[in-house]
Parts: structure tokens; sequence; C-alpha cells
């Protein structure tokens, strides 16, 4: 579940051959499992395992001097039930940082 805003709709900076467009910022909060299965009906389907986590996020939308549309992001997320994971895998961060750039 995310809620996204805008938080600048024009920007007209340039750094070499980008120029940044938009900025956007995201609030988040997921929930999931990971499994390896070899049969559908092995599947366990108890929410007890779920990992989950809340956090944000700053989105860049950008172009290439040539009109290319990319975007860049940073991503900050802290995980809810870290007790539970540390028991079975060792201690985790309190936080997670993620970045990237892409097309």
């Amino acid at each position: 579940v995310g809620y996204g805003f805008p938080v600048l709709k024009r920007l007209s900076n340039r750094f070499i051959n980008f120029t940044f467009s938009k900025l956007y910022a995201e609030l988040f909060a997921e929930a999931g499992a990971v499994g390896n299965f070899s049969r559908l009906k092995d599947i366990d389907f108890n929410t007890d395992g779920f990992l989950t986590d809340v956090g944000g996020e700053l989105r860049l939308q950008l172009f290439t001097f040539y009109r290319i549309p990319m975007f860049a992001f940073f991503q900050v997320a802290h995980p809810l039930n870290r007790d539970r994971v540390a028991e079975e895998v060792g201690p985790i961060d309190k936080w997670r940082y993620y970045f990237g750039f892409g097309l």
C-alpha cells in the first residue's frame, strides 16, 4: 500500500546531459512472504510468516539530452518485525536504504 504525491511539479535544472523534470514522494507499507514450493498445494498462506515494513521514497523524473525518459529514486524502509527474523537468520538492519537509476 502506498500514497504518492508530487513535491516539485516543475524543475528545470540540468547536470551534464540530464534535465531534471519532476520530484515525487511516496509513503508505503509492505507485507509479504517468499517461499520455494514444488507443488501448489504445499503453499501455507498463514500470515504469521509475513515480513512487514514501512518507509518512504523520493523519485526524480529526468530526461537525457535526446529526450529519453528516465528516473532515479532513493528509498528508506524500516522492518517492523525484526525480532522474529533475527531468531532465524541473525540480526537485521533497523533501517534499509535503496537507490536506483533506470529507464
